[in-house]
């Protein structure tokens, strides 16, 4: 499992370039309005991961405006792309009617997936 992670980060890296790595660089800086911004491109070229921090920073008010449904449609577009953490994210938002109506099958169906993806967490709520 460790092989297929690396192995995705470094893909993630050769195919999302300097935007991605450039966020993150700016995140942990502290920069996060300019980080934002940043996995925003890297988010719409389909860099899952970006998707799932640019969610996070919308669900958490992080160097941007606190908006649930925004983080909800980003964690949806990260799970949709195999991120495990934004499928178990969009699972809690739907089991607690955060930004999207609380559908608790729906929430069971995350948690669901993001166990199949790897995400143990995810299997301790199913």
């Amino acid at each position: 499992m460790k092989k297929i992670v690396l192995c995705l980060s470094v893909l993630s890296s050769f195919c999302f370039g300097d935007d991605y790595e450039d966020a993150i660089s700016l995140y942990k800086n502290g920069d996060l309005s300019n980080a934002a911004i940043l996995l925003q491109k890297s988010c719409d070229a389909k860099n899952a991961a970006a998707c799932e921090l640019l969610g996070y920073m919308y669900d958490n008010a992080m160097g941007v405006d606190q908006d649930y449904k925004k983080a909800a449609k980003l964690y949806e577009l990260a799970c949709d792309l195999g991120n495990a953490g934004s499928c178990y994210n969009l699972a809690i938002m739907y089991k607690n009617g955060g930004g999207v109506t609380k559908n608790p099958a729906k929430a069971k169906e995350l948690f669901t997936k993001a166990c199949d993806i790897g995400l143990k967490i995810g299997c301790d709520n199913k």
